[in-house]
């Protein structure tokens, strides 16, 4: 009795176990094929099948509650649908509860005006089209054919109409699946696909982008005490990331990435436009890779100087640091000011530092904010909380004043990274 109950436990196990994994991974090319939906919210009908498909634009639309992004599409594409009508079917996809889904559409500002279909309690899906994160678009051609596995980004009228044309599309396929890559190896032996043997001299492979990698940096210098080499790497990164994964260990920049000036007169090379082309586009002709092996023996502040020369090398720049007058914004300690008791409103959304330094380094780590300096020889324990974030002077100097401090606009001269195309 106990073998029987063994083996019917076995067998019951592996056919779990081949349920799980009994639906095919489709690829861009391939057609969907015969499918329905019996968990359906918004919809006229019960069940929706390919039938429902058929000479229509077909985007299905992962997305979860947890996910913001997805939410705030969900406008543009109800009017997309509409603008469309019988040509287009736009069909939400989640893997969540129907429960918590049906729950979450009536009490959420923006789902509560959506009428698109959404799917629930997806496994199937999930599996043809294997993803980490959301919002994720699958597109079919009014054939049933899948052309497409993008971001959100591409859900437009211009490319919908495109797939209804019957225009060919490359759309970038979004990356989010770590495709096979040995991070411990260096980049040359992964991407050439050759064992170089290391050696105890300085080596630098600065390439364009992987595809199908995810951007990866190494924390920290990775040391092999067998080769008494150091490697340290940086992939798929813009060319100032580049620049500044060189940079961060001067005591000039520390962890200020608006340190760096750029004196060019085409700053799409530098700068993402969202108005002008893709990210995922932009990306893929304006990433690099870099990696650099040196030996142990040599320090690493003689190495960064190599780098960057051999950076500006590969990119015709010339990058250096200089003493410049920057426009910036100055904390002050108020005159006689008393800082006010604080009390938490559950009506606000605070954001909270610990101190100033801890603002500053906030501020400073964004790339599209000037220089914030702390003049104002304050060290404590402040707990200061932010109303509205840190992107409005206005809004920052009076959160400041709460706490005896006051903010101020003005020049000072600060070391900067200066990045000259040549």
């Amino acid at each position: 009795m106990r073998i029987t109950l063994v083996v019917l436990l076995a067998i019951s196990l592996l056919g779990a176990d081949s349920a799980l994994s009994q639906y095919r991974k489709i690829e861009i090319g391939e057609a969907l094929g015969e499918i329905s939906f019996d968990q359906v919210l918004n919809s006229k009908k019960p069940i929706i099948t390919h039938q429902d498909f058929k000479e229509k634009v077909v985007i299905f639309s992962f997305w979860s509650t947890y996910c913001s992004t997805c939410i705030a599409d969900m406008p543009k594409m109800e009017a997309l649908q509409r603008k469309f009508g019988n040509q287009l079917m736009i069909l939400l996809i989640s893997d969540q509860p129907r429960a918590q889904i049906e729950e979450f559409w009536k009490r959420n500002h923006i789902t509560k005006t959506i009428s698109l279909p959404t799917v629930v309690e997806d496994e199937r899906m999930q599996q043809h089209f294997e993803h980490l994160g959301v919002p994720y678009e699958v597109w079919l051609d009014p054939k049933g054919i899948v052309r497409g596995k993008t971001t959100g980004q591409y859900v437009n009228e211009k490319n919908i109409q495109a797939l209804l044309d019957g225009k060919k599309v490359d759309w970038p396929v979004k990356k989010d699946l770590q495709a096979k890559y040995d991070f411990k190896k260096p980049m040359l032996q992964n991407t050439l696909e050759q064992e170089n043997e290391r050696r105890s001299k300085y080596i630098v492979s600065i390439l364009p982008s992987i595809k199908g990698i995810i951007q990866k940096f190494a924390s920290g210098h990775i040391k092999d005490s067998l080769t008494q080499t150091g490697r340290f790497y940086a992939i798929n990164y813009s060319i100032l990331d580049l620049y500044r994964s060189v940079l961060s260990s001067n005591p000039s920049m520390g962890n200020a990435r608006n340190r760096i000036l750029v004196k060019s007169k085409d700053s799409s090379r530098f700068f993402y436009d969202r108005e002008k082309t893709y990210l995922e586009d932009w990306r893929e002709q304006h990433n690099f890779c870099l990696e650099v092996v040196y030996p142990l023996t040599s320090p690493w502040k003689q190495m960064q100087g190599k780098l960057l020369a051999d950076l500006n090398m590969a990119f015709n720049l010339d990058g250096r640091m200089e003493k410049t007058e920057v426009d910036c914004w100055i904390i002050e300690k108020m005159k006689d000011a008393k800082q006010e008791p604080q009390v938490d409103s559950g009506k606000l959304q605070r954001t909270v530092f610990g101190d100033i330094a801890t603002l500053v380094n906030a501020v400073n780590y964004q790339t599209d904010h000037i220089p914030l300096l702390d003049e104002s020889g304050v060290h404590d324990l402040l707990r200061i909380q932010l109303s509205n974030g840190f992107n409005s002077f206005e809004d920052l100097k009076a959160d400041l004043r709460r706490y005896g401090l006051d903010l101020k606009r003005g020049k000072r001269m600060l070391d900067m990274f200066v990045l000259i195309e040549q």
